[in-house]
């Protein structure tokens, strides 16, 4: 799906899933049913600035708080206005409970929520993520992927902060 406004240009969201059902065996070696739900939600494009924000610069910002503290690249130093924000959503699902495990990338980079340093990155996705959703021109669908990004972002956060979800 391709989506082109202004502030963001060139956007598109991709999406993945796949369920395995298979089974574990407990310290008895007694067998029981797991079920692996994986969903993979992908989304690029050009951030600029404009009369309808300023993203480009945003994105900038965030990422200038991060790297002058932590060295990391987050970013296509030839075409720096470029993101990619990749999820990797897993969920294990035993008999009695569930058990989540989520992995953001950034252009392609692992991000690891582990200090405060990084929390800008986080910031500036949440906002793209709430901006994007807000858009009259994404379909139900789009919407939809968005907000398991969204929702990533948030229980990833929640989680680093210690605040109940």
């Amino acid at each position: 799906m391709k989506i082109s406004f202004k502030g963001i240009e060139n956007i598109k969201i991709l999406k993945a899933e796949n369920k395995k059902n298979g089974y574990y065996l407990d310290d008895e070696k007694t067998p029981h049913p797991v079920t692996e739900d994986l969903k993979q939600v992908i989304i690029t494009g050009n951030l600029t600035n404009d009369v309808y924000g300023k993203d480009l610069s945003d994105y900038k910002n965030a990422l200038e708080k991060v790297l002058n503290k932590t060295h990391m690249e987050y970013y296509d130093a030839e075409n720096n206005n470029n993101f990619e924000i990749h999820l990797n959503k897993r969920d294990l699902i035993f008999e009695n409970s569930k058990k989540k495990d989520n992995t953001l990338l950034l252009n392609k980079r692992k991000l690891f929520l582990n200090n405060d340093e990084i929390l800008p990155i986080y910031s500036f996705m949440a906002k793209l993520i709430t901006k994007l959703t807000q858009r009259n021109d994404l379909s139900e669908h789009q919407k939809k992927y968005l907000n398991i990004v969204g929702n990533a972002i948030k229980e990833d956060v929640y989680e680093y902060l210690d605040i109940e979800y």
